[in-house]
């Protein structure tokens, strides 16, 4: 029997081979991987080689409602990001307000506003209703569900301290006592212990062009015949009866009355008319025009420096004031749109009137 030699076998190398297996494999799978890249491959450019928007918005994350309705209505004011623009509106993030305030208190706050004289508003500013922009009930529950979720508790509350704003010394106003006496014994009832006026009975005398235009004969000629609901004067609606339904009230106690009333308008009269302008002013146009009328970078021009208002009659701004300024506009330079009567469609020609006059009397032209 004839022995063969053993032939040996060279003994295989193991990184060889695993290269190999690898190699197969990306050659088996090649196919799979193109046929992911092209069915859910990056979004396709159009012919100009732009890549659509609409093709990556499944990548952003949308804004919730309330979110979306706070930087329509709340942001010029209140910042952004909720942190507040000073000379505007206080921080709403991390806001020791909102965190103290239940549901019911935050509502009013947002639907009915915040005048300037009101105990909690410490910057001077009028909190405009429904950030002026009537936004509906709904829309206010949304916003307070994305304020309290900017809250957090770990944190401390923002700083209003910029926010706060001196309260001006109360001017004593000297009045003759028996005239008041007798006017909140026989008028208050209908006109207001101060004159103010009562909604739905009798009008204001801080404010009435009535009684600084008549004569003192013709106001007690008026008070002792009263106003009738026939009366074509009469524009309430609501009988106002002769002597204030005091038969007994002399003369002389009507002339103290008179003399009263021509005090109170002559002293409040004046600083309330200056008032309304400013107030409705703050409401409608503060947030792009600043609250003095100073103007807001990026948003609205100076009123206090502005060449178009001096150069403008009443007719003009008003018309100007209701039809907006769009970005279209030919006269807009800013680029930002002007809304029709500042946003605020409820607001009244008189009311536009006031904020002319506002407008005029802040002006340092000519």
């Amino acid at each position: 029997m004839t022995n063969h030699p053993t032939q040996s076998v060279p003994n295989a190398d193991p990184n060889k081979w695993s290269s190999i297996g690898v190699l197969a494999l990306f050659m088996v799978t090649l196919p799979i991987i193109l046929v992911m890249l092209i069915v859910a491959g990056p979004p396709v450019s159009d012919s100009s080689g732009v890549v659509p928007v609409a093709a990556y918005e499944s990548l952003i994350e949308p804004m919730s409602p309330g979110e979306t309705v706070y930087q329509n209505t709340c942001k010029v004011c209140h910042g952004p990001d909720a942190n507040g623009v000073v000379g505007l509106g206080k921080p709403l993030r991390n806001s020791a307000y909102i965190q103290d305030s239940d549901d019911n208190e935050l509502f009013r706050n947002v639907a009915e506003g915040r005048l300037p004289d009101h105990p909690l508003n410490t910057s001077g500013l009028m909190m405009p209703a429904r950030g002026s922009q009537n936004i509906t009930d709904a829309q206010i529950n949304d916003v307070m569900t994305y304020m309290r979720s900017i809250q957090d508790p770990s944190q401390p509350t923002a700083d209003i301290t910029p926010w706060i704003k001196a309260k001006p010394e109360a001017v004593e106003i000297v009045i003759d006592s028996v005239g008041r006496d007798l006017f909140i014994s026989s008028c208050s009832a209908c006109h207001g212990p101060n004159g103010e006026g009562m909604d739905g009975l009798g009008k204001s005398f801080t404010t009435s062009e009535f009684v600084q235009t008549s004569t003192d004969k013709e106001l007690m000629t008026m008070i002792k015949t009263g106003r009738p609901i026939w009366d074509a004067a009469n524009s309430t609606g609501v009988d106002m009866p002769p002597k204030g339904g005091n038969p007994a009230i002399s003369d002389d106690e009507l002339n103290e009355i008179i003399s009263y009333m021509r005090s109170i308008s002559t002293l409040i009269g004046e600083a309330n008319e200056a008032a309304i302008g400013r107030d409705l002013f703050i409401a409608s146009c503060s947030a792009c025009h600043g609250p003095n009328g100073e103007g807001m970078d990026g948003l609205g021009k100076s009123f206090t420096t502005s060449e178009f208002v001096q150069a403008s009659t009443d007719k003009e701004l008003m018309t100007m004031i209701k039809m907006g300024r769009p970005i279209w506009d030919a006269a807009n330079t800013t680029g930002v749109d002007m809304p029709p009567k500042g946003g605020n469609p409820a607001i009244s020609d008189d009311e536009l009137n006031e904020i002319i006059v506002y407008i005029r009397s802040i002006s340092t032209v000519g």
